[in-house]
């Protein structure tokens, strides 16, 4: 199913620029970090602040709700005084109460800092994941026959795409924990993966 799903980056994106490859795709994290992509997929919510916490280097005064990727203009009117106060609070619950934002946030956070692209792969899982909670949300709205298996997919999708993605940052992070580490090493477009 996963296969049928484009891989190619979305028209105009600003992660289409970036030149490095994440050190493992989506597709293999899994293998490449077992035990964090297991850990992610039964307790999500506390990896993803787990994982802001490290792609913060653990200094929550970089914190902000989501990062400022998602509802920028909401985030920064109604969390700005607790992220300053207590951000440690405000991460767990922003984990907490909104794991994919959190989770897709710390990503996209990696990406913009460390000048990480997608990997066709990546682009297919995300796309897969999303296309199923959108017929989840329609067949729960429609009222169809099967409206719970189709959710029941879909969330279990959702955790498996989940896992990987954490276990992807998670990954990385564990190979380059600051932007400092990645040296002339660093797979580059057109090195290695068959690019």
């Amino acid at each position: 199913m996963c296969l049928c799903m484009d891989g190619s980056p979305v028209d105009n994106h600003k992660y289409g620029q970036h030149t490095r490859q994440w050190e493992t795709d989506m597709c293999g994290a899994c293998c490449a970090d077992p035990c964090a992509c297991l850990c992610a997929m039964v307790a999500p919510c506390c990896c993803a602040c787990h994982l802001r916490k490290m792609a913060l280097n653990d200094d929550l005064t970089k914190y902000k709700c989501c990062q400022g990727y998602m509802c920028p203009k909401c985030t920064s009117s109604c969390c700005t005084c607790c992220e300053d106060s207590c951000p440690c609070i405000t991460l767990c619950a922003e984990g907490l109460f909104c794991p994919c934002w959190a989770i897709s946030a710390t990503r996209m956070y990696l990406q913009e800092e460390r000048q990480l692209m997608n990997d066709a792969c990546d682009n297919r899982l995300i796309r897969l994941n999303n296309c199923l909670q959108c017929l989840a949300c329609i067949c729960e709205c429609f009222n169809c026959d099967g409206e719970h298996a189709v959710r029941c997919v879909a969330d279990l999708v959702f955790l498996m795409v989940s896992g990987c993605m954490q276990a992807q940052v998670h990954h990385e992070l564990s190979k380059h924990p600051t932007v400092m580490d990645y040296g002339e090493s660093s797979p580059l477009i057109g090195a290695g993966k068959g690019y």
